[in-house]
């Protein structure tokens, strides 16, 4: 289960389609989820990255509509559901490389694992190569990390608007071909992840939609207001020490926040279902993954609003 960006690139989009119903399947066998964790975040980020005059309109829509056809769960399984997600992540990667990325500079390859991680690969423009990717990461490194690695002393609409201001710098500096909110985000929050939440466009659709917040795009400070305010629709998070990986267990501040990342992402509209497949994935997680299936299991209730 090798694939090469041309091979990835020259798929057509139903290809990638099939590929990634393929690869997200593999994830379920033993001994081929590695190599399938490390491919589908980069068909997915291929087929995000094709704008199609469907995808479009879609993107356009308010959220709810979304929403409302998805299949219904009961809350207590969204809520294990979230919480589960939020422990396999953490202990998956992201908590790898941001305790790399608080040690010191990415190198090259640590840079590229990260985008793999984030599924950000494609936000690097193409046309310039190996030269954009090297300004990318040198703007990261050399600007952005000492920024937020500074940032804990600071309110919170000081250091949001630094975000703000980095993404709209590397896009006046030609680093970057848009305003890459989401990428300047998502490094802030390895820099530290207790300071700051990762822009995401499924948890933006769940703000905007069903919970009525008004924000623009990009608006990282109100983005962030409206992520917090949101903590209040889904009630206190479970106790993090119910979820452990090989006996590991998430500080308690940090998995509220990402426990509340990925209840607004399951209300956006992403499929719980690939939690399940990530904890199956991940070692010493898979009891986690089986009760979460249990839960589901032959129990249909309306849809958590």
């Amino acid at each position: 289960m090798i694939m090469t960006d041309q091979q990835i690139r020259s798929c057509s989009t139903s290809e990638l389609q099939r590929w990634i119903e393929n690869v997200a399947k593999a994830l379920e066998t033993p001994a081929r989820a590695k190599k399938a964790q490390e491919l589908l975040p980069l068909l997915q980020a291929e087929l995000a990255s094709r704008p199609t005059p469907e995808r479009k309109s879609t993107a356009k829509r308010a959220s709810s509509k979304t929403i409302a056809s998805l299949p219904s769960y009961p809350a207590d399984y969204l809520q294990q559901a979230a919480a589960i997600g939020a422990v396999c992540s953490w202990f998956g990667d992201e908590g790898a490389y941001s305790q790399k990325i608080r040690d010191h500079e990415f190198s090259a390859d640590e840079f590229q694992r990260w985008l793999v991680l984030w599924m950000l690969v494609r936000r690097i423009p193409k046309k310039h190569g190996t030269d954009a990717f090297l300004r990318m990461q040198n703007f990261l490194n050399h600007v952005a990390r000492p920024i937020f690695l500074a940032a804990s002393t600071q309110s919170l609409d000081a250091r949001c608007s630094d975000v703000s201001a980095l993404a709209s710098r590397a896009l006046s500096e030609g680093i970057t071909q848009n305003r890459e909110t989401s990428l300047i985000s998502k490094f802030a929050f390895s820099c530290l992840p207790t300071i700051f939440i990762p822009y995401d466009r499924t948890v933006r659709d769940a703000l905007r939609g069903p919970l009525g917040f008004r924000f623009e795009d990009h608006d990282y400070v109100a983005y962030t207001r409206a992520f917090c305010a949101s903590a209040d629709h889904f009630g206190a998070p479970p106790a993090p020490d119910v979820f452990t990986v090989g006996g590991k267990i998430m500080d308690a501040e940090l998995f509220a926040l990402r426990y509340l990342d990925k209840r607004l992402m399951l209300l956006g509209g992403f499929n719980p279902l690939a939690f399940e497949k990530a904890a199956l994935a991940l070692d010493h997680a898979a009891t986690m993954a089986q009760s979460l299936r249990r839960s589901r299991d032959g129990r249909e209730q309306p849809a958590e609003t």
